[in-house]
């Protein structure tokens, strides 16, 4: 009888008792609402990119890598953000099915940092610039003359159209 009663209060922890299942993942987008365009400073690659929408923000492809891991953004309303966290959508296809490079969306929760002036935000496209890892340092003499570009800029939207074509400053 013993037994029974103990087989019976184990089976419905096991059945009814368990773990809450995790909420679903939030939608795509990000967790704070941006002012477009929006500059993307950083990241693992050491990059400078311009987006103009919260789609394209949020699209990427797993062949991409930790696109935003150490990532900072500037919007176009002077606020600085990184990014938490990363959530990729429940039922994306596996990797292996196309070598990581069918695009997806994810969501990206932010953080405000604070809002920036013209020359803060300056000095965060010339850290990326000045970065051992940036396109930049692979020019003799390319961390400089991008440096020297970025401080001609007279507005943050400036600014933020001038790095639109970042690849170009080694010139």
């Amino acid at each position: 009888m013993i037994r029974i009663m103990k087989l019976t209060a184990l089976f419905s922890l096991l059945t009814g008792c368990g773990a809450s299942k995790s909420e679903a993942p939030p939608g795509p987008g990000t967790s704070i609402k941006l002012q477009y365009p929006v500059l993307l400073a950083g990241g693992e690659s050491s990059t400078i990119r311009v987006v103009g929408d919260e789609e394209t923000l949020t699209t990427t492809k797993l062949s991409a890598g930790a696109v935003y891991m150490n990532l900072r953004i500037i919007d176009a309303g002077g606020n600085l953000y990184e990014v938490v966290k990363e959530t990729q959508p429940d039922g994306r296809s596996p990797a292996w099915r196309d070598l990581g490079t069918s695009s997806y969306r994810v969501h990206l929760e932010l953080k405000r940092l604070r809002s920036v002036n013209l020359d803060q935000a300056k000095q965060v496209v010339i850290e990326v610039i000045q970065s051992p890892r940036s396109l930049w340092s692979l020019y003799p003499g390319g961390a400089k003359v991008a440096t020297d570009k970025v401080r001609l800029f007279e507005t943050l939207a400036a600014l933020i159209e001038g790095c639109r074509r970042a690849w170009e400053w080694t010139r």
